[in-house]
This record gives structure tokens, sequence and C-alpha cells, in this order.
């Protein structure tokens, strides 16, 4: 019995120990290893790229380079609202309105608001809508389901090259 009795109350130290180290590697790591706000790849060519973190963005704030006097209709659905660091902030929204009316709406957004019109594609239930101001690229693209009838508008703003 004394045999068994040890055997058990060695494997019971090793878990405990083996817990214990477990715990603080994970609470080091998420200490001292945390994600940074921008993260560096080194691709086999050698060349580095830098991707920047996403941060969800609450609802009721816009993301620091959306402008907020966007058309947006009344009772849209909002679906992403997100910034990448400097690099790119997105707000996308589900509205019941049609793809046309909505891509008019912006084009007299845009002109009325100082920004020049680089392009525009409208194609079947797609439309796109790029412009520029000052150092800032702001893409709309406006896709209709064709089953729901909704459209989804994604606006994304970046700065311009």
């Amino acid at each position: 019995m004394d045999g068994n009795k040890n055997t058990r109350i060695g494997i019971f130290i090793v878990l405990v120990v083996f817990a214990l180290v477990v715990g603080v590697g994970g609470y080091i790591s998420m200490k001292y290893f945390q994600e940074p706000d921008v993260m560096t790849d080194v691709n086999p060519g050698g060349k580095a790229k830098s991707y920047a973190k996403i941060v969800d963005v609450p609802a009721s704030e816009y993301p620091d380079r959306i402008p907020k006097d966007l058309p947006f209709p009344a009772g849209a659905k909002l679906e992403q609202n997100y910034s990448k660091g400097n690099i790119q902030s997105t707000r996308a929204v589900v509205t019941n309105e049609t793809g046309p009316k909505l891509f008019e709406a912006f084009v007299a957004y845009g002109k009325a608001g100082g920004w020049t019109e680089k392009t525009s594609l409208q194609q079947g239930n797609y439309r796109l809508l790029l412009l520029e101001k000052k150092k800032d690229l702001m893409q709309i693209d406006f896709s209709t389901n064709t089953e729901t009838k909704q459209t989804t508008v994604t606006v994304t703003v970046s700065p311009s090259i």
C-alpha cells in the first residue's frame, strides 16, 4: 500500500508543478509578449511588411478618418466599425435603400464637401466611388443583395499615396 500511496503523491506533486509552470508561463507571455500595434513580417524576399492591428470602435463613435457627416440613411444597421492604426478606417452599414440612390447621395456629398472624384463604377448590383481630399482617399463600395434587396455601404478611408 505504501508504494501505491507514494506513487499517487508523486503524481500529484508532478501535476501541481506542471500546472504552476504552465500558469506562470502563460502569465509571462501575456504580460511581456502582447501583440504590438503594428506587426512586422519578413517575407522570403527579405522585405519587411508591416501590418496594423485592427481596433474595433464602439458603434456610437466613428473611426478616426471616417467623416461624421456621411449620408448614411437613417435606420441603417452598422456592420463594421474599425481602425487599422493610421493606415485605414472602415465603417459599413446595411440598409433597405437602393444602390443607385445611395450612390448619388455619396456623389453629391463628395462634391459639396470638396472631395475630388478619382473614379467611379456602376455595374449591375455593385457600385464603387473613389474620392480624394487633401491626403485622404475614401473608397465607398455599394453592394446590393439580389435576394434581400438590401444594400451594404462600406466606406474605407486611408492616406492617399
